[in-house]
């Protein structure tokens, strides 16, 4: 998918999710690709979020911009506001759990 109109978003994966995304030898492309495809993969509403506290711990998040359809990022905000968590959150949630699954081979 190759999205002509749509918003860029800076995503903080966490460190579990961004080695999901970043197989050896990725091209420039493959990890905008990886993110559509989990996100259109998961089931927005039951997928598992990790909590992200402002008080925690300090945890080691890795930035992305991704650009994507803006009906896209209209279902993801909605899905995001009706379960109190960021975008960011729920696409990493998305990606843990689409791209851990296919890594298991399930």
């Amino acid at each position: 998918m190759k999205p002509s109109v749509g918003k860029v978003l800076p995503i903080r994966f966490s460190e579990e999710a961004d080695n999901l995304l970043r197989p050896p030898n990725s091209r420039r492309g493959d990890i905008a690709r990886r993110i559509i495809e989990a996100v259109e993969g998961s089931n927005l509403e039951n997928v598992w979020v990790e909590e992200r506290s402002k008080l925690s711990a300090k945890v080691d998040y890795r930035v992305t911009s991704l650009k994507m359809e803006k009906s896209l990022h209209a279902k993801l905000t909605k899905a995001a506001e009706l379960r109190g968590v960021s975008v960011s959150v729920l696409i990493d949630g998305c990606v843990r759990s689409y791209w851990r699954r296919e890594d298991s081979g399930a």
